[in-house]
């Protein structure tokens, strides 16, 4: 008997238990989708009888959340939203529905606000109406309103009005490598277009818009203009397009480098205004072609490795392996270093990216990308000492293992010149592992004119171990030639606070100004 009791008792606990979980799922409050900003809230139809269905804009919206009585989130699964639109004067009590998704977004097209108009307005309606879009979700069996947004929406209000654009011509190549032009900036192509024309009532005999206007746009190919950018806007047949600008547009808007080139579509945007109403029509054709831009990177700004080694700090210099460079030509993009470097994962940091996360990283086998992304580290599998070259302008890049046996492992390193009486400055050795690479702190003193601190390298303070400079001009980034004869000097033409740093491998130096 005791048995069946308790029996009795858990099989009610089990039932209170559900019916509790139940009530919680039932009691879930919600936050409901937000519509984001659209960029126009006016729009005005063009002619139905023109057979484009342009694209207008994307609706987007917030996630609808859900959380119980004490705020704490709850996972919905399965939520679908349903965009409805209706008059604002309706106020949603006869609602339309213009699509549902699972997702965050609906795109919007000239068709589906015809067919809204249509349906909430009537078909022989003439007059501009406001129309309320909001987002309803339904999930957990809740529905659940996001707050509207108001369109207004104007029908088509040119009847008997023919437009006729004209086609944009042929470019000059179709094929662009954009070169840096240094403080020029000349014409990289000509655009030009047909005018456009206007005929009533089926005429032959061509009628004057009050205004045209026409908008240069672009945007990458197959992506049906969703993301157009604006090239030039004039009231004229063409439009020169500069090369800093394009260059510009095509590295900020379309995320393009100078290591590969990008498909490119052009059309025209023609807005008109005839007896006080307003239109839009396309070009006649849309133009085609590959554009590479050229890279606007400094190539005298410091470039430094950084990664696991030093725990992936972006400020720090110190913590960070320089890169040299042969001369310190204008022309010259290329950085290297040859050294220790330990196993693990490494970047490649500008000055101009210190205490950002935009670095040279890497894209495919031999080649870089200059961005702010996560991941796409290299990957140095084995500790040792490399070989390691960049291009910031081809954005390439190649590692190889150095040999590092049979070269000599100098007790010391110093800086030699007029400023010390040509006595040694000692360097410092850059670490017991990276141990032939050497830095010094230093402060030469300010020069009167016409004069110059002429230095150079040598090794356990002797004369028979000496490098002197293949260019003695290049006072910033270098190279030098062990036991070189002629003996020269690297001319350093101001005083001031330098680090320098020497690498007794391949000869290579820096006196960077602080």
């Amino acid at each position: 008997m005791k048995r069946i009791q308790f029996i009795g008792v858990l099989f009610c606990l089990l039932i209170a238990f559900s019916s509790c979980n139940n009530d919680e799922n039932s009691r879930l409050t919600t936050q409901a989708s937000v519509i984001n900003d659209l960029e126009t809230t006016d729009f005005i139809l063009p002619d139905a009888a023109s057979g484009q269905n342009m694209y207008l804009f994307r609706l987007n919206w917030t996630k609808t959340k859900f959380f119980t009585d004490f705020g704490s989130p709850v996972f919905v699964s399965d939520i679908n939203y349903t965009v409805e639109a209706d008059l604002a004067e309706s106020d949603f009590s006869n609602p339309v529905v213009v699509g549902t998704t699972k997702g965050l977004y609906v795109d919007i097209y000239t068709e589906t606000l015809r067919s809204l108009l249509m349906s909430l307005a009537g078909e022989n309606n003439s007059d501009s109406q406001t129309i309320s879009l909001r987002i309803k979700a339904t999930g957990n069996a809740q529905a659940i309103i996001s707050e509207p947004i108001l369109l207004t929406v104007s029908p088509y209000a040119l009847s008997g009005l023919t437009v006729v654009p004209g086609a944009i011509n042929t470019l000059s190549a179709s094929n662009y490598t954009l070169q840096n032009p240094g403080t020029q900036n000349p014409v990289l192509f000509e655009a030009n277009w047909a005018e456009t024309s206007f005929f009533l009532h089926g005429g032959s005999t061509s009628t004057t818009a009050s205004s045209v206007d026409y908008t240069l746009q672009i945007d990458r190919a197959g992506n049906d203009f969703k993301s157009a950018q604006v090239l030039a806007e004039t009231t004229s047949l063409s439009a020169d397009i500069y090369t800093k600008d394009f260059n510009q547009l095509l590295m900020d808007k379309f995320g393009a480098n100078s290591s590969e080139s990008i498909d490119l579509q052009m059309r025209v945007l023609i807005k008109y205004t005839y007896k006080g109403a307003t239109g839009n029509a396309l070009s006649a054709n849309v133009i085609s072609f590959k554009a590479t831009p050229y890279t606007t990177a400094d190539p005298l700004q410091p470039m430094y490795i950084f990664g696991d080694f030093n725990n992936w700090d972006n400020s720090n210099t110190a913590t960070m392996l320089i890169m040299f460079k042969d001369n310190q030509g204008t022309d010259n993009y290329s950085y290297t270093y040859t050294g220790y470097m330990p196993m693990g994962n490494y970047k490649f940091l500008p000055k101009e990216s210190l205490g950002t996360n935009k670095t040279y990283c890497f894209k495919e086998a031999g080649k870089l990308q200059y961005t702010e992304i996560s991941g796409n580290a290299f990957y140095n599998a084995t500790a040792g000492y490399k070989t390691i070259t960049i291009n910031v302008q081809d954005l390439t890049c190649s590692v190889s293992d150095y040999d590092i046996s049979g070269n000599t492992d100098w007790s010391r390193i110093g800086l030699v010149g007029i400023f010390n009486g040509w006595t040694d400055t000692d360097m410092t050795r850059l670490s017991d592992k990276n141990r032939h690479i050497w830095i010094l702190d230093l402060t030469l003193p300010a020069l009167a004119a016409g004069n110059t601190h002429p230095v150079k390298f040598r090794a356990n303070g002797s004369w028979d171990y000496r490098w002197a400079p293949a260019e003695p001009e290049n006072a910033m980034y270098g190279k030098t030639i062990f036991k070189k004869s002629p003996d020269d000097n690297i001319v350093i033409r101001a005083g001031g606070n330098y680090h320098v740093v020497f690498n007794d491998l391949t000869g290579h130096y820096i006196f960077l100004l602080k």
